[in-house]
């Protein structure tokens, strides 16, 4: 067994409807000259944090020679550190496309009316029926019992704990986690910001930026439980077992 399946356990929220490509119609339009020229023979396609890690530097390149297939144009691959960095690029139409959840493309989209989704992730058959993932919270092994309730693993010990959020632009990193614990403690729409603030229902929020970063705020201990994803878990493993 790994040490990241040693040290860590996950409660697994709902399935997510898997990530999408959403594009910006007009973005390039405000360019002029011989720049907008340039510019219209590249698209460039943004991606996430988690997405723009090393690991995923095949999907990324899969992604590329798709685009490039279909529109003859030069692909250029944009990795960042910051959702935030993603969502304004695809708004701004510094890019052209982007790789991003649900909770990202809505964000764009009200940024920019330009934003909008085009293709979505599918399962093995190419239907959408199983293109899903799953939004975990994790814990350290040595606390697991404390989260147990009947046999199974619940939320309802989570109160007063650290919680390391990804980023308040994540759909499984944050979005699902907020709204499943809102759900559970019976926390109204209203008084929702309280899951983001510490000293409130929290002792502790923190935002590791990324689910990777949010992964190394468990194990350093700076929070009791982090929101991953499962690609995230996959990323993580090899890393703890070095």
């Amino acid at each position: 067994m790994s040490k990241v399946s040693k040290s860590l356990l996950g409660l697994s929220f709902i399935s997510v409807l898997g990530l999408g490509l959403a594009g910006c119609a007009s973005g390039t339009s405000a360019q002029s000259g011989s720049d907008s020229s340039d510019k219209s023979k590249t698209i460039t396609v943004v991606f996430y944090p988690n997405e723009s890690a090393k690991s995923f530097a095949g999907s990324r390149t899969a992604i590329k020679k798709a685009v490039e297939k279909a529109t003859g144009k030069t692909v250029k691959l944009q990795t960042t550190t910051d959702y935030n960095v993603a969502i304004q690029a695809i708004a701004s139409g510094k890019a052209q496309v982007a790789y991003m959840g649900a909770n990202g493309y809505i964000q764009a989209h009200h940024k920019s009316k330009d934003v909008v989704p085009f293709a979505a992730q599918s399962d093995a058959k190419g239907t959408l029926k199983d293109a899903t993932y799953n939004s975990y919270l994790m814990v350290q092994q040595k606390d697991a019992k404390k989260y147990e309730e009947n046999g199974k693993y619940s939320i309802k010990n989570v109160k007063g704990k650290k919680m390391s959020y990804v980023s308040n632009s994540s759909t499984s990193g944050f979005l699902v986690p907020t709204a499943e614990i809102s759900r559970e403690f019976n926390i109204k729409t209203s008084d929702q910001d309280k899951l983001t603030q510490s000293g409130q229902f929290f002792s502790k929020v923190l935002y590791g930026g990324s689910h990777q970063g949010s992964a190394v705020n468990l194990i350093k201990g700076d929070a009791k439980r982090p929101i991953l994803q499962q690609s995230t878990l996959r990323w993580f493993t090899p890393r703890l077992s070095r």
